[in-house]
């Protein structure tokens, strides 16, 4: 069996994280959503509002900063 080259197992190690990365976005905005459906109402004052309104934040954080780690990977030349 062939070992597969650096730059395919890159790009195989890419692909999956842009698929969690999706994943992860759609759950930090189906959390926002939440949150936003959760203002003006009692329950905005509560825990719970804040520990969703928290991991959405962190979530789109973590999300952008995969992404910018996406970015740089791509740049990664082989000789």
């Amino acid at each position: 069996m062939t070992e597969k080259s650096k730059g395919v197992r890159l790009e195989e190690a890419l692909g999956g994280l842009r698929k969690h990365l999706e994943d992860m976005k759609v759950l930090a905005h189906e959390l926002e959503v939440l949150r936003d459906s959760m203002e003006g109402t009692n329950s905005e004052n509560t825990a719970r509002y804040e520990s969703i309104s928290e991991a959405a934040d962190e979530l789109y954080c973590a999300t952008d900063r995969i992404s910018e780690g996406i970015e740089d990977a791509n740049q990664v030349e082989w000789d």
